[in-house]
């Protein structure tokens, strides 16, 4: 699984627009024909079925049904495509008047020809990232795939520091990184910074769901690292190590937050009732490729021949339904977290938990860059997009913080940019850095750190 940060190409800055964010979406030049055509779409059925069509996506146009006061988006999502047109106009037209809600639903539900996945899944955006980042266009420069924490030297610095003083180790520092992607050779940076906190060696071990290929100079110009590759998928569990082969500490950016694991699970509150979210994704008709693309999602494979533009046009449905909170697991910590909408890391505790089992030392740390969500109000979407087409949720760090230090005797901490450039960085450092990295270590986009030791064990000094 590739990085993917809100930031420029490396070594240069970061362009002064909105495709910094990462939860940004990408525009693009059919935007005002489609904008055209929405409206099209809203003058033809406004008299079927009132006002349950929303205009106010810039890329689609959409079926919402079952709209509630308590949540920002509805409890059904349809993209509003000429199949479905065509479908609700033919029921119309037979049954002489408006349909109702509940006839909407059936059809819209049965509409699976134009889709990836006739079924609906909480995992259906995996096949997005199967696709896309088979694709060698979503590494191209235009593509503007997130590269921050591959990118920034000064970050990758900190982050080496930080790894070697939470963990307190002085000899060999072993460090296993989960979804590294193919760029690799920011590991010189942050082997500089264990350095520079009593690491005498460091023994890394790099690992994607793909074999990766090492920049050479990693092996090669430092006497003092080590660098291998491993091949492993975030659904499979790590398997145990005796005490001897145990790592220091693992690292991970943007990875969680990229593969819906089988324990991720996306739930929304309605008064006393609670849903949890299923996706299927569609195409929309004005993306050219649709046909070809909706082929590349339905097997994992890249769209041949691609340009940034023809991954363009995924439209996430959902549909929540019903459950009882309680029978989830966590779900008692869950009810009482306070959020109408959560993205729940199901997948990240499973995993950081494996970790700490199978394959971290007593004194081993965790550690994970990513964007998170911890303003109380907000309402996070299913998915957001990254550059032109990669897709990430923004998961609720407050409530994984919670479930592991209640759940299974961790310790976490969430941790600011600046806070690390406070302990790691000397007096003068903002005035020798490029102005990207600068911008990007005041945290300007929303990135953090979360630490994780064991409770009561000697790591864990960030206060």
């Amino acid at each position: 699984m590739s990085k993917r940060a809100p930031v420029s190409t490396a070594g240069a800055p970061a362009p002064d627009d909105q495709a910094q964010l990462r939860a940004v979406r990408a525009m693009h030049p059919w935007r005002l024909k489609r904008q055209r055509l929405k409206a099209h779409w809203h003058a033809r059925l406004l008299p079927a079925f009132g006002q349950s069509i929303s205009n106010d996506n810039p890329r689609h146009a959409t079926l919402s049904l079952g709209r509630t006061d308590s949540l920002d988006t509805p409890l059904f999502s349809f993209l509003l495509n000429k199949s479905l047109v065509d479908k609700i106009e033919a029921a119309t037209a037979k049954k002489k008047s408006r349909l109702t809600e509940a006839e909407l639903l059936d059809i819209a539900l049965a509409t699976t020809e134009d889709a990836a996945q006739e079924q609906f899944s909480a995992q259906a955006l995996n096949a997005v990232a199967a696709s896309y980042y088979a694709s060698p266009v979503a590494f191209a420069a235009e593509s503007l795939l997130a590269n921050m924490y591959a990118a920034n030297i000064t970050l990758n610095y900190t982050l080496g520091a930080l790894m070697a003083a939470e963990s307190g180790h002085k000899g060999t520092m072993r460090v296993k990184e989960l979804a590294s992607g193919a760029k690799t050779d920011h590991w010189q940076f942050m082997a500089e910074g264990m350095r520079h906190q009593g690491a005498r060696h460091m023994d890394v071990v790099l690992t994607d769901f793909v074999p990766l290929k090492l920049d050479p100079q990693l092996s090669t110009f430092y006497s003092d690292l080590t660098v291998s590759t491993e091949v492993y998928s975030l659904f499979d569990d790590l398997a145990p190590l005796p005490k001897t082969k145990r790592f220091d500490a693992f690292f991970t950016s943007y990875a969680f937050d990229s593969v819906w694991q089988p324990e991720d699970m996306r739930l929304s509150r309605v008064g006393n009732n609670w849903y949890r979210s299923s996706y299927r994704l569609k195409v929309a008709d004005w993306n050219k490729r649709k046909e070809e693309l909706l082929l590349a999602l339905r097997h994992g494979r890249a769209l041949p021949h691609a340009r940034p533009q023809d991954y363009k046009g995924i439209f996430v449905e959902e549909i929540r339904q019903k459950v009882d909170v309680h029978s989830l697991p966590y779900g008692d910590i869950i009810a009482r977290h306070g959020r109408a909408v959560l993205n729940v890391p199901g997948g990240a505790v499973k995993r950081i938990v494996n970790a700490f089992a199978a394959q971290l030392a007593s004194h081993g740390v965790f550690v994970i860059g990513d964007v998170m969500h911890i303003t109380p109000s907000a309402q996070p979407r299913h998915s957001e997009v990254a550059g032109v087409a990669a897709r990430f949720k923004v998961e609720d760090y407050d409530l994984l913080k919670q479930i592991l230090e209640e759940r299974h005797g961790l310790t976490a901490k969430m941790v600011t940019f600046p806070e690390l450039a406070q302990r790691f960085l000397p007096d003068g450092w903002r005035l020798q850095v490029p102005q990207f990295e600068l911008e990007q270590m005041n945290g300007q986009y929303g990135n953090r750190l979360m630490v994780i030791t064991r409770r009561g064990s000697d790591a864990g000094h960030m206060g």
